[in-house]
């Protein structure tokens, strides 16, 4: 815990005081005699007397620690990235990286298990929004501001709804619409999907949204895993960011036979 040190002393019936900066939580207590002559009565107001006899005289020094709430809360830092099984209910890992449940960040919306066998953990849970009178449906996360994130949202439909055919939707950075959510095709194969993009955020939270379209009908949005994860300054620095994102169109490896997610 950071303290501001403060010095108060006592000599002789004045007061000092001095702001000696932060440090270890401590008290300190010095009493120094110091033989000197006292001074004569001195007449206070009303009428009162005090004799100011002080021999020896005392000089306390008074160090007391102050915890500063404020300037501890300004120097906490997020997190450098998030990794959220939207709908889950607790922590799971998937290739070394550990993901917890979307709720801190999120307050509406209805969560569902995808009973399928195989399927990696974060695609056994899901989000989804069958609330179609609000616009559009927000994560709200702290961010460093000014500096670079990658946004990756992954879908994995499993008939939460009963049905056969993934809903369509948008997803939108920052208020800006990144792009249309359309799963069906990777679904049919089995498949899950992902998209991500690369923002520099103007304030410190990133919002990362859903929202339905003329696509989406009487379905229901929604997003089964979220990751937003801090990248080195010097990428794409070619990028003005203030006005445009990255957004991926393809991966291809080359001399490879299988697909790599």
């Amino acid at each position: 815990m950071d303290c501001w040190t403060l010095a108060l002393g006592v000599h002789l019936g004045r007061w000092t005081m001095a702001l000696l900066g932060t440090g270890p939580c401590f008290f300190l207590f010095r009493f120094e005699q110091n033989h000197q002559k006292s001074f004569p009565n001195r007449k206070l107001f009303g009428g009162a007397v005090v004799h100011d006899s002080m021999s020896p005289s005392v000089f306390l020094l008074w160090l007391v620690t102050i915890p500063v709430l404020a300037y501890s809360a300004q120097t906490s830092v997020p997190p450098l990235g998030y990794y959220l099984d939207c709908g889950g209910s607790k922590e799971v890992t998937v290739d070394g990286l550990k993901y917890v449940p979307d709720g801190s960040y999120i307050k509406v919306g209805h969560t569902s298990p995808i009973n399928k066998p195989g399927l990696l953990p974060t695609l056994s849970t899901l989000r989804y929004f069958p609330d179609a009178s609000a616009g559009k449906y927000c994560y709200s996360l702290p961010v460093i501001k000014g500096s670079k994130y990658l946004v990756k949202t992954m879908y994995y439909y499993g008939g939460f709804d009963g049905g056969t055919q993934p809903p369509v939707f948008d997803q939108i950075v920052e208020g800006t619409r990144w792009g249309v959510v359309n799963t069906t095709e990777d679904y049919a194969k089995g498949l899950s999907s992902y998209f991500d993009i690369t923002v520099v955020p103007s304030g410190k939270t990133l919002s990362v949204c859903l929202a339905r379209n003329s696509y989406t009908g009487s379905s229901s949005p929604f997003i089964s895993a979220l990751e937003v994860r801090i990248l080195e300054p010097s990428l794409y620095n070619p990028t003005d960011f203030s006005k445009h994102a990255l957004v991926t169109v393809a991966r291809s490896v080359f001399g490879g036979q299988d697909i790599i997610g």
